[in-house]
């Protein structure tokens, strides 16, 4: 994979986890550093990943997909874990285009009760 598409799951990743998940129609507008992606993509992209952090479980996934540009991708829950009376979720992104893999990242989310999603690790 090239280092240039792994810099666009980490904007992606990272702007998913610091944005308030009450704003969800706004945060594919500035946290998205990608050319690739129209503002529409990163709208789906956006809302596929809060959905699992929220309420998914270990394997589940949500796609997205957007005909006017030709991308899709899925967002998948690789692993959930318990970590100082948080809950843990490693997430994993993957981005296609005509079928083909553009992209892919995972990062490591935890969050205490009642707080947002917080950043651990880029994988």
């Amino acid at each position: 994979m090239q280092k240039t598409s792994e810099g666009v799951v980490k904007g992606v990743v990272t702007g998913i986890i610091k944005a308030p998940f009450s704003v969800i129609s706004g945060l594919g507008k500035s946290i998205f550093p990608s050319s690739k992606l129209t503002d529409t993509d990163k709208s789906l992209m956006a809302e596929a990943a809060i959905k699992l952090l929220n309420s998914g479980e270990k394997a589940d996934q949500k796609k997205w997909e957007n005909p006017e540009s030709g991308i899709n991708g899925t967002a998948m829950i690789e692993f959930i874990s318990i970590d100082s009376g948080g809950t843990c979720k490693t997430i994993k992104v993957r981005l296609y285009k005509k079928g083909r893999k553009i992209d892919e990242g995972s990062a490591k989310v935890c969050r205490q009760p009642g707080e947002f999603w917080v950043l651990v690790e880029i994988m």
